[in-house]
């Protein structure tokens, strides 16, 4: 529940920055922008529910995700997912390919004019992704398993700064 709460926060602090970048302070751009940032920390975990019900339905992780979804006792299945790193999944969602699909779909969010529900999604998306990428450090290769070779932990290091870089800028010129 530890890294759930620090996802709800980041998201609530970058939801923040969107308002304030926007200059836009009505109920509604509000609560879409709010909206957005709520959605992206619940959206990480449907990785694991798609892979349970959809990739992998006979392992045990799978069985005791469905139970748990099943049974809508969400709370313990966070707890489940982040007490665990499930080694036989190949995480889609939170991987590298995906954050590579999500700073291309800012930047042309950036070239369009964005609507506010999906920037705030992907901007705390993006931190979100960003943060469980380093606070799995230790397991980071699942993240990279899209490359025939294991990367190394300064790549890692390197993709982080990339990724938060773009991600400042975005917050920057919207």
């Amino acid at each position: 529940m530890k890294i759930f709460k620090h996802t709800l926060f980041i998201s609530l602090v970058v939801s923040s920055l969107i308002i304030i970048s926007t200059f836009k302070f009505d109920v509604f751009t509000i609560l879409l922008v709010l909206a957005g940032g709520l959605l992206a920390s619940f959206f990480p975990y449907l990785d694991f529910v798609i892979n349970a019900f959809l990739i992998n339905p006979q392992s045990e992780s799978s069985t005791e995700i469905k139970s748990l979804f099943l049974r809508r006792e969400y709370k313990k299945l966070i707890n489940l997912v982040d007490s665990n790193s499930f080694s036989e999944n190949k995480p889609t969602i939170n991987s590298a390919h995906f954050q590579v699909i999500l700073l291309m779909l800012g930047f042309y969010f950036i070239t369009t004019r964005p609507v506010l529900f999906g920037f705030s999604f992907l901007l705390s998306l993006i931190f979100n992704l960003i943060y469980r990428l380093y606070i799995s450090m230790p397991f980071y290769h699942q993240w990279f398993w899209i490359f025939k070779n294991p990367v190394s932990l300064s790549f890692v290091k390197m993709w982080l700064y990339i990724n938060i870089a773009f991600a400042v800028i975005y917050i920057v010129l919207i």
